[in-house]
């Protein structure tokens, strides 16, 4: 049996569901194709990692 790209990606999206992190296609992403980042996933992470310094909202959405 070959081995192809979409046999690993497969394997990959696989793995990482078992620990715990979702696939989500691309298409069902809230965000225009020409964004990188999602913007509402980097403000919960830069409140959450940040919490403990005092990080606000403001300072997230400045």
């Amino acid at each position: 049996m070959k081995f192809t790209e979409e046999k690993l990606e497969k394997a990959f999206t696989e793995l990482l569901g078992q620990e715990g992190f979702p696939h989500y296609g691309g298409m069902s992403l809230a965000r225009k194709p020409e964004e990188v980042l999602i913007e509402e996933d980097l403000r919960n992470f830069l409140l959450t990692e940040y919490a403990l310094q005092g990080i606000t909202p403001n300072e997230v959405n400045s």
